[in-house]
């Protein structure tokens, strides 16, 4: 599967659960929900990956302080939900850090806190593998 095919299916879950729940639930309700319409779709979903934080090819994390994503689908997006008023700048930048220390080549932040979800969408590409795992 295409990284556009993948990012597309995520898209159409999270738009799924979205139109099904509505805003003004926790994270972790819309993570349960999105989890399972993509494994319904035949999606594979990692959930809570923990990923070790490295600087220049040293470990900088222990294991009580590890990154913990919230899933990783198919292997290759990274995927965060937030219940935000705004998507900003720190958000962003925070996901490109988690996907590249990830060595993944894209992620979305999934905004469910938005009355339309398309406005709660953002997605990240990893064009810069610079940072060592």
């Amino acid at each position: 599967m295409e990284l556009r095919e993948i990012t597309g299916a995520i898209i159409g879950a999270a738009t799924e659960v979205h139109r099904t729940l509505g805003p003004g639930f926790k994270p972790s309700h819309y993570q349960k929900a999105l989890v399972y319409e993509l494994e319904l779709s035949g999606l594979k979903v990692n959930q809570y990956v923990e990923i070790p934080v490295n600087y220049k090819g040293m470990q900088v994390s222990n294991d009580s302080d590890n990154l913990v994503i919230d899933m990783i689908v198919e292997d290759e997006v990274v995927v965060e939900i937030k219940m935000l008023d705004e998507i900003n700048d720190v958000c962003f930048r925070r996901m490109l850090s988690h996907i590249r220390m990830a060595g993944k080549p894209c992620g979305l932040i999934l905004n469910f806190n938005v009355m339309r979800l398309k406005d709660g969408i953002r997605n990240v590409m990893n064009t810069n593998n610079r940072l060592e795992l």
